[in-house]
């Protein structure tokens, strides 16, 4: 967050860029790279948290607190981009150790209340390289490395003076250590199409008790090309193929048949956007998922997505789309097998993926009164 250069609200469902679970649409946060001077920022902040309105559910002596600290440096060097960012965080929230109930005797009555606490550190990297004798042509990596502590409750202690305590044997204590490399080429060429190559390897490992530890790798690469079409004016033609792999490893997945589980998901896409009039702005397009897990179940599924925006006078603006949604259940969802204080989790092999639609329909008004100006927005909206 502290290098987040704009926030994209895309809503409606007009777009298959984002993958078929973008039903709705799309919250994209851009982050920076650097401008002609360098920049550094430092910023720390702490804070208490009120009592709880519930009498008798603060079971703490004192003031729950939070704290953290965050730095960040951008800077161009000849041709070279650089961003350096590092965060870390201390929470103690309202969240307590497991209530005592002395006929219960669990491994998590040793779970003390600075066990509980939630605590972050963050270092992240963004680099990209412009070679001078390549015009069009931009390559990088940018990278996450994170270490984070937390806890999870599934049962509260009770309705009263337990809201904020868990009951015994289900709250599990969560070490998580996780990465990400991302290496992408930028090229556009001298007829105007636009290559992107954009991958990704993704790292997690999550130390848990209660014997629920998991771990996991995941392997993601994109390929986009994007091109104005002169035969047709205003003609904007966007197309791609995705490969995603998951390498999950967990005992408490082991309801396949094995702790080690593997997804695949293969997508291909296109779209077309096309501008009528200077007033109408129309978009079309498909996208093709392909799901499969431990080789074994084969999952295809076509995806289809429209919208138009017409403006209809200097301030006036209607828009429709209509889309549908698709999601492919994770490798948790089917083979998840658990228990926590005596209440035990089932897994579903034979969970079916889900499917959706909707459409909207919206009018859009700006006005100016005087020094003031904005818009109101009504819309129907049907999923």
């Amino acid at each position: 967050v502290e290098n987040t250069e704009q926030v994209e609200v895309i809503k409606g469902a007009a777009s298959v860029l984002y993958g078929s679970s973008a039903l709705s649409g799309v919250i994209n946060v851009r982050t920076s790279y650097p401008k002609g001077k360098p920049i550094t920022k430092a910023r720390m902040y702490s804070g208490i948290y009120s009592s709880p309105d519930v009498a008798g559910t603060k079971w703490w002596d004192g003031n729950a607190f939070f704290s953290g600290a965050s730095a960040y440096h951008s800077q161009q060097i000849g041709k070279c981009d650089l961003v350096l960012s590092i965060f870390g965080t201390n929470d103690h929230n309202f969240i307590g150790p497991p209530v005592k109930i002395p006929w219960i005797q669990n491994a998590d009555t040793a779970i003390t209340e600075k066990d509980v606490a939630n605590r972050t550190g963050r270092f992240s990297f963004n680099f990209r390289y412009r070679p001078t004798k390549i015009p069009g042509l931009n390559m990088g990596i940018n990278g996450n490395f994170m270490q984070a502590h937390n806890n999870f409750t599934l049962v509260w202690g009770n309705d009263s003076t337990g809201l904020y305590r868990a009951y015994p044997a289900t709250m599990t204590i969560q070490d998580q250590t996780l990465f990400y490399l991302d290496p992408f080429i930028n090229y556009i060429s001298k007829n105007g199409i636009k290559h992107s190559l954009r991958g990704r390897y993704f790292y997690t490992n999550n130390l848990n008790g209660n014997k629920q530890s998991n771990k996991s790798n995941v392997y993601y690469a994109e390929y986009q090309f994007a091109k104005t079409l002169s035969l047709v004016e205003d003609l904007n033609l966007t197309g791609g193929i995705v490969v995603n792999q998951t390498y999950s490893n967990a005992p408490l997945f082991s309801f396949s048949g094995s702790p080690d589980n593997h997804l695949e998901n293969f997508a291909g896409y296109t779209q077309l956007d096309k501008k009528f009039w200077k007033v109408v702005n129309f978009s079309m397009g498909f996208r093709g998922e392909f799901f499969r897990i431990n080789g074994t179940e084969n999952v295809l599924k076509p995806i289809f997505r429209t919208g138009i925006n017409i403006k209809m006078a200097q301030a006036t603006f209607l828009r429709y789309s209509y889309g549908q949604g698709y999601r492919y259940p994770t490798i948790a969802e089917k083979y998840i097998f658990t228990n926590a204080g005596g209440i035990t989790i089932y897994p579903n092999p034979e969970v079916k993926p889900e499917t959706s639609w909707n459409t909207e329909v919206g009018l859009k008004q700006g006005f100016k009164i005087g020094m003031f100006q904005g818009f109101a927005d009504i819309a129907v909206f049907w999923q």
